[in-house]
């Protein structure tokens, strides 16, 4: 198993080198930072990390994000991750969702905030969570579950994943040597551009095999062309149409909903 601890990175550098056999060092520059964008944009978009944080309350409606705290585990359960290194954990509201907030705390069995209950808040001073039906005391806690990307060097991805991880970003490495490829026989090299762009077609089809072995592993629906599936789809927000109250409609209750 690759030790993801000390140099995070390089052992995704190790596994993905004999892979993309990168004889030209076209991309060996570039492999760490397409390394970092499997993770960032891709990975932790499909299995973002999973945080639970207590935050204290202030006497009032609005409450600071949730953060995590340098050694904290994290849940992308199963399995388990390394600890949450230090100086990372933050609630991006690019990126967080706030999937469950619970107060009062230690309810048997837990009391949950309603979605409609809760917005985030912007001020001028930044971010807050504004709970419209609760006023936590300063001596009262309220405990987040919430998402976060995964931190750039690597280090809570799941050993499980690892591969995984490395296929898609070997896939990124090899659309980046089929590029070069291409540029190589059109300007640089001279030389026979038929042969070039045969190489380039050779590497975009590899990557193309790279992709679908994540997308394999992850669960990514693929449709005819391999591509990934994207579905079409709507969102409306009730507060908006019916207020923050609304409406009860035959069978469906507002609180149901």
């Amino acid at each position: 198993m690759p030790d993801l601890t000390i140099n995070p990175l390089q052992p995704f550098v190790d596994a993905i080198t004999p892979v993309i056999a990168d004889e030209l060092s076209w991309v060996s520059d570039s492999m760490q930072r397409f390394i970092q964008q499997a993770i960032l944009q891709r990975y932790s978009k499909d299995r973002p990390l999973v945080l639970v944080s207590d935050v204290q309350g202030t006497g009032t409606a609005f409450v600071a994000l949730p953060a995590a705290f340098p050694g904290q585990d994290a849940q992308v359960g199963p399995p388990a991750v390394p600890a949450i290194p230090a100086a990372y954990g933050t609630f991006d509201p690019l990126f967080s969702e706030i999937t469950q907030i619970e107060y009062p705390i230690g309810q048997v069995p837990e009391e949950d905030v309603r979605s409609e209950d809760w917005e985030l808040y912007r001020s001028p001073s930044g971010y807050q969570i504004m709970l419209s039906a609760y006023l936590p005391l300063a001596n009262e806690q309220i405990r987040f579950t919430w998402t976060a990307q995964h931190a750039p060097d690597g280090s809570t991805v799941p050993v499980a994943d690892f591969y995984a991880v490395c296929d898609y970003a070997a896939s990124l490495c090899l659309e980046g040597m089929a590029a070069r490829a291409s540029q190589s026989g059109d300007n640089t090299l001279g030389a026979d551009t038929v042969n070039y762009r045969s190489k380039s077609q050779e590497y975009l089809t590899l990557a193309k095999a790279k992709r679908k072995s994540y997308f394999n592993h992850m669960g990514v629906d693929e449709n005819a062309l391999g591509a990934e599936d994207e579905y079409a789809i709507s969102i409306g927000n009730m507060h908006n149409i019916m207020g923050t109250a609304g409406v009860d409609r035959l069978v469906h209750g507002k609180d149901t909903r």
